[in-house]
């Protein structure tokens, strides 16, 4: 199934990305694919840094990476349906993915599966010299996926 992949998180999204995910649906005749990534690092890094610095024990910890993972959960279940009623209100095909893990497998894995060729994404603010360093899961998938029209939003 072909269509646009508009990739959201708990970290970051633009309203503009998602309007411009859905003009394209809308121009093209093609399916929504709003997608949401439970980033199991997120949770992990709070938690390495809380116990690291001493602000908490390991069981304590525990329970705050848990519930910081249930709450961006919630969070993404609900920007997702709220996405999806907004497609069906223009019209537009809406189909819904959710997945906990790393990001970059689980985009590999959705773009594949689902052949996507066009994918709308928003991108966190950070220097050039951070995206350097530390790498940049969007320009790994324009490296992987180059017959894949990638439209990078900065974060608003």
């Amino acid at each position: 199934m072909k269509g646009v992949l508009l990739l959201i998180s708990s970290t970051r999204m633009s309203q503009k990305s998602v309007e411009h995910a859905m003009r394209i649906c809308r121009e093209k005749e093609l399916p929504l694919h709003v997608t949401f990534i439970l980033d199991s690092e997120i949770a992990e890094h709070i938690f390495d840094q809380l116990t690291t610095e001493g602000f908490l024990g390991d069981r304590p910890g525990e329970l705050v990476q848990n519930a910081v993972m249930a709450e961006y959960e919630i969070r993404g279940r609900t920007k997702i349906e709220e996405i999806c009623n907004m497609a069906r209100q223009n019209g537009v095909e809406c189909n819904t993915v959710f997945k906990k893990g790393n990001i970059l497998e689980q985009c590999r894995n959705i773009i594949s599966l689902k052949k996507i060729e066009h994918i709308v994404i928003t991108r966190r603010k950070r220097s050039n010299l951070s995206r350097f360093i530390f790498g940049s899961v969007i320009e790994q998938l324009r490296k992987e996926f180059t017959d894949v029209v990638f439209e990078v939003f900065d974060e608003e």
